[in-house]
């Protein structure tokens, strides 16, 4: 493959690798609405009036936040910074 220019294939998953694969179930949400929907390449899944496919989401860890682009394509987002415990800027009940 050295030389040909073509990008390596998603890995084999490994013991306790929790990836994304074609087939599995993954679970939608756009503000208080939830979806569970099958992973299939190449298949459009509507949701909330927008389309999309769910192609870039194999390979990826579960739990990883995607968001929609133009085109119908998803994208992993940046993770947000969270707060550190002891840093935490919320109020004290009493």
């Amino acid at each position: 493959m050295e030389g040909s220019g073509e990008q390596p294939g998603p890995q084999p998953p490994q013991p306790g690798d929790h990836r994304i694969g074609d087939g599995d179930f993954v679970v939608l949400k756009r503000e208080d609405v939830f979806k569970a929907v099958q992973v299939q390449r190449r298949k459009k899944v509507t949701f909330e009036k927008q389309w999309f496919y769910l192609d870039n989401v194999i390979g990826h860890s579960y739990g990883t936040t995607f968001e929609v682009t133009s085109g119908g394509s998803l994208q992993p987002t940046k993770k947000k910074e969270e707060p550190t415990p002891g840093n935490s800027s919320a109020v004290n009940r009493k």
